[in-house]
């Protein structure tokens, strides 16, 4: 009687952990999986070691976990995490959580070292994006074939922060453009040079071969349309 009794009671306790790790574990999954849909990583690339969840028996039995992270979350650091379980309709616990994730990505970094106005040539190595204390360099659609340029001196090797580079200039201050007035079908050209750099379809300054200020959109070819 008493060795059933410690059978049950055992095997009662051992399921109930079961049970209660099973809903752990799903949390995990459901924050790592999150995690590598936002990033566009692998979920091998995401691995959650710790959470900080007190009393999670009360979802032992739950059939749905929801877990949210901010849309602003840059994943530097501890992560901040909502949970939720819910046990068919009815919730059964919800917790806010700063979960310790290892994440490994492809981080951008300098092949070589570069000083302020130089080009950076980029290259990408495997890296703990946890790790890096500020914002990386990201490319966007509109970066994707840009020259970048470095703001700062930027050590060999060194990851690629997003205040590191900026977008190379499409013409430099000083650079000698043509000064385009169109009035019907009257045209008229003048050369001048820019008073500060831009990039294409930017309103600029410039000044003419008269040493007059004119201001007017910067095009592709150089030429400058007059307001």
């Amino acid at each position: 009687m008493i060795a059933h009794l410690w059978f049950e009671v055992f095997f009662g306790v051992s399921l109930a952990e079961s049970v209660e790790l099973d809903f752990t574990k799903q949390v995990y999954q459901q924050i790592e999986s999150e995690i590598s849909t936002r990033l566009s990583i692998s979920t091998d690339d995401v691995t959650v070691h710790h959470l900080s969840m007190t009393n999670s028996h009360r979802c032992s039995k739950a059939t749905y976990v929801k877990t949210e992270i901010s849309d602003s979350e840059d994943f530097r650091g501890k992560t901040l995490v909502g949970v939720e379980g819910w046990q068919e309709e009815k919730l059964c616990g919800r917790w806010t959580v700063q979960a310790d994730i290892e994440i490994w990505s492809d981080l951008p970094v300098a092949q070589f070292a570069a000083d302020p106005g130089e080009v950076v040539a980029i290259d990408f190595q495997r890296g703990r994006l946890d790790q890096v204390r500020e914002p990386i360099f990201v490319y966007t659609s509109t970066l994707q074939n840009a020259t970048m340029v470095a703001v700062v001196p930027i050590a060999q090797g060194e990851v690629l922060k997003r205040t590191n580079l900026r977008r190379k200039l499409d013409f430099e201050q000083g650079q000698a453009v043509k000064v385009l007035v169109q009035k019907g079908a009257l045209t008229v050209q003048v050369n001048g040079v820019l008073l500060r750099g831009g990039y294409i379809g930017d309103i600029v300054k410039v000044r003419s071969s008269t040493n007059s200020i004119l201001e007017g959109q910067l095009t592709e070819n150089g030429t400058v349309l007059l307001k």
